[in-house]
């Protein structure tokens, strides 16, 4: 059977309006973002899906940590925390449709309905109930913003998801996923470790996507700062 590839592309852009003394302008101060997914056949790239996704508060609030190496005691997340893993689930979409998704809330801190990558030790953590329910980061790269002179302002997060990862019998109906942060990268933990503490960073939702075992799928999560 010919292995079918899905390369799913994320974005996150930070747009900030400020309002001034004369009301003048309209308010809006948060992350934003857009994702497109595309299927991969022998005729090249067919999109299936092109819509908004993004940054919940607690990743927000992280961000402020790091950028003065200071612990805010007042949240949950923690200035040592990074982007180090990616997680799947199925509840994304409502309940009798498989096919209108749920759009993220800036309060979410976990994905509706986790599903686990399986027993690979080698990329993954959080193992709860012999599966392993995070994916490690396969590529960070950064490119340039040819928007913003040519700056370096684009990262680029490349996630493969293999055929033997997240699938179930027969299949799963992926239809959300989300970035987390933790202070460790070291794959192979288990969930009651202390310092396995993951965290949200971002989510998106969308129509759902079957994946089986003959289906890899490539996510490209871009965050522009």
């Amino acid at each position: 059977m010919e292995k079918e590839t899905l390369v799913i592309k994320s974005t996150e852009k930070l747009s900030e309006v400020f309002k001034d003394s004369s009301n003048k302008a309209v308010t809006e101060r948060r992350p934003k973002g857009y994702v497109e997914i595309y299927e991969r056949t022998i005729d090249g790239d067919k999109q299936l899906v092109g819509k908004c996704n993004l940054v919940v508060l607690q990743g927000r609030e992280l961000i402020g940590q790091i950028l003065t190496d200071t612990n805010n005691e007042n949240t949950v997340v923690k200035f040592n925390e990074r982007i180090y893993w990616f997680g799947l689930g199925i509840g994304g979409v409502s309940g009798g449709d498989p096919f209108s998704p749920n759009p993220p809330l800036s309060t979410d801190t976990d994905l509706t309905s986790e599903v686990p990558f399986g027993i690979d030790s080698v990329n993954c953590t959080d193992l709860y109930l012999g599966k392993y329910y995070k994916h490690n980061l396969d590529k960070v790269e950064f490119e340039i913003d040819g928007e913003n002179d040519d700056a370096y302002l684009i990262t680029k997060i490349t996630i493969n998801i293999g055929i033997e990862d997240a699938q179930n019998s027969p299949e799963y109906l992926i239809s959300e996923a989300g970035l987390f942060t933790c202070n460790s990268n070291s794959p192979g933990q288990t969930r009651e470790e202390p310092f396995s503490q993951y965290h949200m960073f971002a989510r998106i939702t969308f129509p759902s996507i079957v994946k089986t075992n003959t289906r890899e799928l490539v996510f490209l999560w871009y965050i522009y700062t």
